[in-house]
């Protein structure tokens, strides 16, 4: 089984979000949410891998547009043994954004033999924004792997030299840079279709 959901929180009835998703079939499950819409947006979503055999994969991408801020609580729950997740997140930020996330891996008894990694990544284009990120971990059982990174830095000032030195705007250089941070994990997409539509959202919020 092989299952691909892509979420949109402009396209959300609400902007206080709250979801929980219990995965009962073996099989792969991936996960996208790009957070595209300006105010104070919480999201607080919880995936239970209820069977075993499931590869998980949540992505989500974080414009920080005018006036944005989001808050964002993830928790993945490893119930059953040989379950393997990933938890991506990747923000650009602009000024006046604020950006706090939460990330929770738990394994419960009988977990066995699961992996989980869960990474944060940003990038501040501008000033006067606030980024937090708080990653945990819940384990009960010995023979299983779980671990989180997280960084944040700025667009590389040579990458802009070497793209303004050829006749690119500054903006636009730094726009095309932020777009293939945020769409590095798309590449693997086996859909060609869905791949191309969270592209030209992403585009639309750049533009």
């Amino acid at each position: 089984m092989k299952k691909l959901t892509y979420k949109k929180t402009s396209n959300l009835k609400t902007q206080n979000f709250n979801k929980k998703y219990i995965l009962s079939k073996e099989g792969q499950y991936k996960y996208i949410l790009l957070i595209d819409n300006t105010g104070k947006i919480d999201i607080k979503m919880v995936f239970e891998l209820a069977s075993e055999n499931i590869d998980f994969e949540l992505y989500i991408m974080q414009i920080g547009i005018s006036g944005q801020d989001a808050n964002v609580d993830i928790s993945v729950i490893h119930e059953k043994q040989f379950t393997n997740a990933k938890m991506s997140v990747r923000k650009i930020i602009y000024d006046n954004n604020k950006s706090f996330v939460k990330g929770l891996i738990k394994m419960i008894e009988g977990a066995q033999n699961s992996f989980n990694y869960f990474d944060d990544k940003g990038i501040l284009i501008g000033e006067n924004s606030t980024v937090k990120v708080i990653p945990s971990l819940e384990i009960i059982p010995n023979n299983v792997k779980a671990s989180h990174g997280s960084s944040l830095g700025e667009i590389d000032e040579n990458q802009i030299f070497y793209m303004t030195s050829r006749g690119i705007d500054k903006q636009i250089s730094e726009n095309i840079i932020a777009r293939g941070f945020l769409e590095e994990k798309l590449d693997d997409l086996d859909n060609s279709s869905f791949r191309e539509i969270i592209s030209q959202d992403i585009l639309k919020l750049m533009q």
